[in-house]
């Protein structure tokens, strides 16, 4: 299963209704389901976090940055390296309505031939490609 930054800042960072359903995402997959990442998950996971830290409405706090990275790193995710196939589907995939960073984690779910499991309002997936997508929608605006 590929999982994206969106949906993994939910699970380890919001106490609310949006990161009890990520949690709850996450926990109704199989025990030996592996979790992965592209590359550039690491760097969202970083940037996300701190926005929603500086925040002021987020109950997240700069000083639980370290703690909830160890969170993010318990969930055992692989980050792996993004191939040349992945940057150039994603490419093709970004030519619509996609975002270039949303378009890497279809690309790796298609050559993974596996589900992308996003909090992103629009699963990528399920409106380019023939990826399963496993997501929920999110407000406008969100």
């Amino acid at each position: 299963m590929i999982v994206d930054a969106s949906l993994v800042i939910d699970a380890v960072a919001d106490p609310g209704p949006r990161g009890v359903r990520a949690r709850g995402a996450l926990a109704a997959l199989p025990p030996a389901e592996p979790l992965a990442a592209p590359g550039h998950f690491a760097i969202e996971m970083m940037s996300g976090l701190n926005a929603a830290a500086h925040r002021l409405q987020h109950p997240l706090h700069p000083a639980e940055l370290a703690h909830t990275l160890a969170s993010a790193e318990a969930l055992g995710i692989t980050i792996e390296a993004t191939p040349w196939a992945d940057v150039q589907r994603a490419w093709t995939l970004a030519q619509g309505l996609l975002r270039y960073p949303d378009a890497i984690y279809v690309a790796a779910a298609e050559r993974h031939e596996t589900a992308l499991l996003t909090s992103d309002s629009q699963p990528p997936a399920a409106r380019v490609s023939g990826v399963r997508a496993r997501g929920r929608r999110r407000p406008s605006g969100g």
